[in-house]
């Protein structure tokens, strides 16, 4: 069963001035591609031969503090995988 993890946090530099989200899976088919929404960001990341896959984007200006951020990922014959975190401040 594939399985999505997602990361979101206020920690970068702050001349980036921006939430950095990263969203990872693992479990999914080998040499797919799979398509990412989080926080009105979309992107395709390919599943590598081990199953997984990693992809990041950037979000200004910076989400608040513990705001919830929901990733929704969609792969091969019609997998929908739904990951969520909150938004880590230092």
């Amino acid at each position: 069963m594939p399985t999505v993890s997602v990361d979101a946090g206020n920690d970068g530099p702050p001349s980036l001035r921006a939430t950095v989200i990263g969203v990872s899976g693992v479990d999914f088919p080998p040499g797919s591609a799979v398509n990412i929404a989080a926080e009105g960001r979309r992107g395709t990341a390919q599943v590598g031969p081990d199953g997984a896959f990693d992809w990041n984007t950037l979000v200004r200006p910076k989400l608040a503090c513990n705001a919830a951020v929901v990733a929704v990922v969609h792969g091969a014959d019609g997998v929908r995988v739904t990951g969520e975190t909150e938004v880590f401040c230092p």
